[in-house]
């Protein structure tokens, strides 16, 4: 539903992230890692972020994320500190 909506809204900016290969290889990384990211990017350079899925009977019926400020904290560093805590959090959701 998400991604029609983002479709129907035309914006060229999001052009990139919607065309298929683009968005196979970004779904793929997510499933592979167990949470998504966005490292700056043409949405808001100037922050980062983590996000986890909150499962029930093996949806996804919402996500938790984390944004920071990208000069207080490096990507590799934020996953390593909090990745862990995030996914802990969602079970207990």
């Amino acid at each position: 539903m998400i991604l029609d909506h983002l479709r129907s809204i035309d914006d060229p900016e999001d052009q990139s992230f919607l065309n298929d290969r683009s968005l196979s290889r970004m779904l793929e990384d997510t499933r592979q890692r167990g949470f998504a990211v966005r490292e700056g990017g043409e949405f808001r350079p100037k922050t980062s972020s983590i996000a986890v899925p909150i499962l029930s009977s093996g949806r996804v019926e919402a996500m938790m994320s984390m944004i920071w400020i990208r000069s207080a904290l490096m990507l590799d560093a934020a996953i390593r500190a909090h990745a862990t805590t995030l996914h802990k959090i969602a079970q207990a959701i």
